[in-house]
């Protein structure tokens, strides 16, 4: 089985990107990686520095061990629960998977 790249990329809402904001980030994808150790390999979260109307405002890159750890990961708990808080702030989300 190939590991797997899933990248999101979030444009928030003007203002939205507040401190608790990027904390709930990082902490969410931080207990996400541990409570699916087995299937994500390491999970990242990056903040744009360069402000441009094309620009998104946050990239999160997970490295998963299987396409199977994607559909497992999907409906996690942390996951849905992260969706509901960030869902009302965000304007745009992309996703992008691809196989290592």
């Amino acid at each position: 089985m190939s590991a797997l790249m899933h990248y999101v990329l979030f444009r928030m809402k003007d203002g939205a990107l507040t401190q608790k904001v990027k904390d709930d980030f990082e902490n969410t994808f931080a207990a996400l990686k541990s409570a699916m150790s087995e299937d994500i390999i390491d999970a990242t979260v990056k903040f744009n520095c360069v402000r441009r109307d094309a620009n998104m405002d946050v990239m999160v890159i997970l490295k998963l061990a299987s396409r199977e750890s994607l559909t497992k990961y999907i409906p996690h708990p942390l996951h849905k629960d992260f969706a509901k808080r960030t869902d009302p702030i965000l304007i745009s989300r992309c996703s992008f998977d691809c196989e290592l």
